[in-house]
């Protein structure tokens, strides 16, 4: 009988498991492994897969909020790095593209992103706006 595996062991083994789900490992391809590697039963390996199942889950539950401000903060540094770059069409791309995940184009009413720099000038720069600009720059 193999000795029981220590709390730091079993979790080394669940991020394992993890791995191996995520590379798209099946259930029986998983408890095979698990059964050559460490010496456990099938049922073993399979609260190994819950658990290894039950981190992914965690991992990956973000609400529709939490997924909208991480874009637009992604959108404002490739912004900051564009300009930066002094790549404009660049620059004028992700202010549309913010535009249109903002709906500034079609709302009426005032809003507010942080007190963000880059929503006042997507709300303000109209796309031949931006043209002039880019043109300006290159002339």
């Amino acid at each position: 009988m193999a000795q029981k595996a220590t709390e730091a062991e079993i979790e080394l083994r669940v991020l394992e498991v993890t791995q191996l789900i995520l590379d798209g490992a099946t259930r029986a391809h998983i408890c095979e492994y698990a059964i050559k590697k460490w010496g456990i039963s099938a049922g073993q390996a399979d609260r190994y897969i819950a658990h290894a199942k039950e981190k992914i889950q965690e991992e990956c539950t973000s609400t529709r909020e939490d997924a909208y401000y991480v874009t637009l903060a992604r959108y404002e540094e490739l912004y900051r790095k564009a300009v930066a770059a002094d790549d404009l069409k660049t620059a004028a791309a992700i202010l549309k593209d913010m535009r249109q995940i903002l709906n500034l184009d079609t709302m009426t009413e005032e809003i507010e992103y942080r007190n963000s720099p880059i929503a006042l000038v997507a709300s303000v720069l109209a796309d031949e706006q931006i043209r002039q600009m880019m043109q300006a720059r290159s002339d």
